[in-house]
């Protein structure tokens, strides 16, 4: 099975910024961590094919996170793709209904 890594670091930027009651912006993670605001761009949108270990370290610690898990998660590619699918064909299927018609499932997306 196809596995990808789904990054939670845009998630958990926002999420700072409303406990702290203000923005948090790419700016301030990468003056406080060091890392370039470039390479946060590219984990927050999962643009990358790798990311070391003192980035990570670094990510962690500013987010407070205690496991790896809570800034990356690994997604299985095939069921992300069928629930895709599967939530076109209910989208389908209820705007066929609403305009009296029917629809017929797609399976061209995996």
């Amino acid at each position: 099975m196809a596995k990808r890594i789904k990054s939670q670091l845009k998630k958990l930027r926002l999420e700072l910024a409303v406990r702290r009651g203000n923005t948090v912006s790419i700016r301030e993670v990468s003056r406080t961590t060091g890392i370039a605001v470039s390479t946060l761009r590219h984990l927050e949108e999962g643009e990358v094919k790798g990311v070391d270990f003192a980035t990570v370290t670094k990510l962690a610690e500013f987010y407070g996170a205690g496991r790896i898990d809570d800034l990356f998660q690994m997604v299985d590619e095939r069921r992300t793709r069928l629930l895709a699918v599967a939530q076109h064909d209910t989208n389908s299927r209820a705007e066929s209904e609403r305009i009296g018609g029917v629809a017929t499932p797609s399976l061209a997306h995996l």
